[in-house]
């Protein structure tokens, strides 16, 4: 159920969306935030162009990209940029002739893309072969750092079959390594703001793996294809086959060879393994001692220290200052979105509070507000938006809290995912995990419980985005002892009753605490000052 639809205008605001959440480590989401605005204006050349552009850029997916950048020309002979890129990454010398005649015309004041193309055709015309062409530029965009483009064009040369098998080795590795460059920015974002990075959504790293995968299946000698995809296995939580794949390293190449044995011991760990995996941290010293490998050594060094520990299973405590972390990078999320968006929080937040004037007392007509702020900027920026409009308005924040329980519980798909995204970061707003865990119960649980419709489910959407943040939060925040009698009526009475034509009944001895996203107001605006400060520290 989609609660908000968009203009043709709005369009243009989704799509810089996608971009946003790429650029935030966050590619899974960009694309399907595209399937969803492809949903709702089918065969558009802007969203196509930009798929191309995503798929390009931060997965090094260059046949899919040209598809995409041809289709969006065909849709729209006006789109110069759709042309100029659906040359670039044409898949073979016939098809690049095509779109270059066509990119000519087109571009006929664009003398960049003109003398592109004149070079390209004077180099065809003087025998030098079109995978060639492709594996220079995808050179030069390596040392330039621009791993998704270089991976792309790797990708066309690869194509036309036409490298020896040892070369066509060599290119599949560096391709799925620059693929794994593209994750690993991915993966440093998400360690910055501490914030797990699921298996699922780590695209670029599938990606490189299964480039990795034809390499070996080309050359299923080398030590060194199989120690990396004994490690890319480890990051993907594939612990069994990341050990399987170290031994197989350590079989072709026994000795003076450490980095396997760091793999495998850390895949042991990650199966609790941990007297094995302390024994292959031992031998991975030994190993690196062997050649002298002083990156090595300290590595081996560093993984015995903590393997000695044993593992222990966190606590709430355990987590918490990472509550406050989360907070903070939010709020850093939300001034860059702002920044970007050329205007200022408190014209934002005018806006909210000027349309939730209009509907007074009415939670559900808030529900609107929400799903349309939802959707113009991410959840971070929303709930800092918010943040500030409780300055203001304790009442209109109130109505919009609850208003984004029944977005979450009534949405499917990114509109889904962003409510319960910005439920989450109110949630965690109270920083103290004590605080957090009754937020969670009187918001989350008890409503789940009481309700008899989508609300129900509140409890189940909310677990899957907190895991996502951290695997940990679902059994640290979530798991409770059941909802009682009172904590029913208290969610009908607080929450559940603002979305019907019936007026709650008064309820004797139940004091009315409000809901628990009431409580999560007061706790953040204290830490509003200090969540400032902080980010002088922990981001400049």
């Amino acid at each position: 159920m989609r609660l908000y639809h968009r203009s043709q205008k709005d369009r243009i605001s989704g799509i810089n969306r996608c971009f946003f959440d790429a650029d935030h480590g966050r590619v899974q989401l960009a694309l399907e935030r595209l399937q969803d605005l492809d949903n709702e204006f089918p065969d558009d050349s802007h969203i196509l162009y930009a798929e191309g552009l995503i798929r390009k850029d931060y997965l090094g997916q260059g046949v899919k990209a040209g598809q995409l950048f041809q289709k969006a020309y065909e849709l729209d002979n006006t789109h110069a940029f759709a042309a100029n890129n659906a040359t670039k990454f044409a898949r073979n010398e016939q098809e690049f002739r095509k779109w270059a005649q066509i990119l000519l015309r087109v571009s006929n004041k664009d003398k960049t893309a003109q003398r592109f193309v004149r070079s390209i055709l004077r180099d065809l015309e003087s025998g030098v072969s079109y995978w060639e062409l492709m594996l220079h530029g995808s050179q030069a965009h390596s040392a330039n750092q621009q791993f998704g483009d270089s991976a792309a064009l790797m990708e066309l040369a690869l194509l036309t079959n036409q490298m020896i098998p040892d070369e066509e080795v060599k290119v599949r590795r560096v391709r799925a390594q620059n693929i794994r460059s593209l994750d690993a920015k991915e993966e440093a974002y998400r360690n910055t703001i501490m914030e797990a990075f699921p298996p699922e959504e780590r695209l670029a790293l599938h990606e490189a793996l299964a480039e990795l995968e034809r390499a070996l299946a080309l050359d299923e000698y080398d030590p060194e294809l199989w120690n990396l995809k004994a490690a890319w296995c480890y990051l993907l939580g594939r612990f069994s086959e990341a050990i399987e794949f170290a031994d197989k390293a350590i079989e072709l190449r026994p000795l003076g060879y450490p980095k396997p044995y760091h793999n495998k011991a850390a895949a042991l760990r990650g199966l609790k393994r941990d007297k094995e995996a302390l024994e292959c941290a031992h031998e991975s010293l030994k190993q690196a001692e062997s050649n002298n490998e002083l990156d090595d050594i300290e590595r081996s060094h560093k993984m015995i220290e903590d393997f000695s520990i044993p593992l222990q299973t966190p606590k709430l405590s355990d987590v918490e200052p990472i509550f406050g972390h989360i907070c903070n990078a939010a709020r850093v999320t939300a001034d860059l979105e702002i920044g970007q968006w050329h205007g200022s929080v408190d014209k934002l937040v005018n806006g909210v509070l000027k349309r939730t004037s209009l509907v007074g007392n009415n939670t559900m007509a808030c529900v609107l507000i929400m799903a349309e702020l939802l959707s113009d900027f991410a959840p971070e920026t929303a709930w800092y938006i918010l943040l500030k409009t409780a300055e203001k308005d304790q009442k209109a924040h109130e109505h919009c809290l609850h208003a984004a329980l029944y977005v979450a519980a009534h949405s499917i798909g990114v509109q889904q995912r962003d409510a319960a995204r910005f439920l989450a970061l109110s949630i965690l707003g109270a920083v103290k995990g004590v605080d957090i865990r009754r937020v969670y119960r009187e918001a989350i649980l008890e409503t789940s419980a009481a309700a008899t419709d989508e609300m129900s489910r509140l409890d189940q959407i909310m677990r899957e985005e907190l895991g996502r943040i951290n695997p940990l939060f679902p059994q640290l925040l979530a798991d409770q002892e059941p909802v009682d009698e009172r904590g029913h009526a208290r969610a009908t009475h607080n929450i559940l009753s603002r979305f019907t034509s019936v007026p709650p009944r008064r309820l004797n001895n139940l004091p009315d605490q409000g809901s628990g996203c009431m409580k999560i107001t007061l706790a953040v605006i204290f830490l509003l000052a200090l969540i400032t400060a902080l980010i002088v520290i922990l981001f400049i």
